[in-house]
């Protein structure tokens, strides 16, 4: 029976197919440690699930996944995001051992009702933030006294607040960075489209960027300007 581990079936997938070891390493690092180690525990738990009934990993039917997610709730207060992760670690879980997953269309809507149904502790909202620091943050930035990775982080976190995305979304780590660690720029005239006054926006590479598509953005003219 496989592992449980996400990376050791994937590698080991991948190796079957004749990928390089290199190749195949940097294929798993599209997870995230955390996020690794999130699936690695649901997976785990999965197996251990189906063991006790005495199934087959490769044979099991949409049936034992909705009870497995339903176990998953006893201890859930907020079930939307273990029951999204549980989802999404069973799923790659199953492609990297190269079969049919279980998780169909009506497993999904199940998961929809569910979440519904059995939040207990709805999501505490935070309070509006207070934007005037970072206005009066670019206020004391003087242009002329500022060198490129400075524009640059300015240029940034800017967008960052106009698209209510983290700096990090903006520019992630994970695009390819030059010798002196900058990126020749911040967006390519592509990833930018004029639509009815408003800005179309195509960010690559973050988080919210699962398809590795690109996640696109709209900025809404402002009517005080």
């Amino acid at each position: 029976m496989a592992t449980g581990r996400l990376e050791s079936v994937w590698l080991t997938n991948l190796t079957k197919k004749g990928w390089s070891a290199e190749a195949a390493k940097t294929f798993v690092t599209q997870w995230v440690p955390s996020t690794q180690r999130t699936y690695d525990h649901l997976i785990e738990q999965f197996i251990e699930f189906i063991s006790t009934k005495g199934l087959c990993l490769l044979t099991v039917k949409e049936p034992v996944v909705i009870e497995f997610l339903q176990l998953l709730l006893s201890s859930l207060s907020q079930p939307r995001s273990t029951l999204s992760a549980a989802l999404a670690a069973l799923s790659h879980f199953y492609q990297g051992l190269g079969v049919r997953a279980p998780m169909t269309q009506d497993v999904h809507r199940f998961v929809g009702a569910l979440v519904k149904v059995e939040t207990t502790l709805p999501l505490c909202h935070s309070s509006v933030f207070d934007i005037s620091a970072l206005r009066n943050m670019f206020i004391d930035w003087d242009r002329t006294h500022m060198d490129v990775a400075w524009l640059r982080m300015k240029a940034i976190v800017l967008m960052a607040v106009s698209l209510m995305l983290r700096p990090s979304d903006i520019a992630p780590k994970s695009l390819e960075r030059h010798k002196n660690g900058l990126v020749p720029r911040l967006f390519r005239k592509s990833q930018i489209v004029q639509e009815q006054g408003a800005l179309r926006i195509t960010l690559f590479g973050n988080k919210n960027d699962y398809s590795r598509d690109g996640q696109q953005v709209l900025l809404q003219p402002s009517s005080e300007a």
